[in-house]
């Protein structure tokens, strides 16, 4: 396991940008141009890269009760890995996801450009095994969405924007947090090893204005 989960990308306080071409669609009501075209959005957005530093404190702890937890989802969702329940957190003997969603409360604050109180409305683990992955989609309303990796090798598959050339190869303990609007995919995965992680979603409590 490396020491340091982030130097393979490099800081940019207080996040990394990168480039997305969204098209409104699925989710969103259409919006069309005076010439009856579709509106093409070209937006930089934030993706924030953070290390726990007590990770490996935390993730055996994270790993032994997303495995206890097996599979409750059975593929139903955009996620089609083994999955837990939406609201670990929330579950008795959660309070390992609790500790890690205080921790990305916190990262959220300081990397958001207004003030406000975030809220984590679900949390959830997953296993990918091989060729598992997860479909394009966003997390629209939310205003954060994030993933924190527990157990993954330089092999596992990335978390790619599906809209732009970037993507994040996972590292135990990074945590990467978008934009809820931003689409984002999971590749089959194509090693033995399993990508075992957690993923959520941040609002802002009783609104933002």
């Amino acid at each position: 396991m490396k020491d340091d989960p982030t130097k393979d990308h490099p800081p940019i306080w207080p996040y990394k940008m990168a480039l997305a071409e969204e098209f409104l669609e699925e989710n969103h009501p259409p919006i069309w141009g005076k010439d009856g075209s579709q509106v093409l959005f070209k937006e930089r957005y934030p993706v924030v890269l953070k290390t726990y530093d007590k990770w490996k404190d935390l993730n055996p702890l994270l790993e032994k009760y997303i495995r206890e937890q097996g599979d409750r989802i059975k593929h139903r969702s955009n996620i089609k890995a083994q999955m837990t329940e939406w609201n670990m957190q929330l579950e008795a003997g959660g309070e390992h996801f609790q500790k890690l969603v205080d921790w990305v409360r916190e990262v959220s604050i300081d990397s958001s450009p207004v003030q406000f109180i975030p809220d984590c409305y679900d949390c959830w683990g997953a296993v990918y095994r091989k060729g598992e992955y997860t479909q394009s989609h966003d997390h629209w309303p939310a205003i954060w969405s994030w993933t924190y990796y527990v157990n993954v090798t330089s092999q596992c598959s990335p978390l790619v924007f599906t809209n732009s050339d970037y993507k994040v190869q996972p590292s135990n303990g990074l945590l990467v947090m978008f934009p809820g609007w931003v689409k984002h995919k999971v590749p089959p995965q194509e090693c033995d090893h399993e990508r075992i992680m957690v993923a959520g979603n941040l609002n802002a409590r009783g609104g933002m204005f």
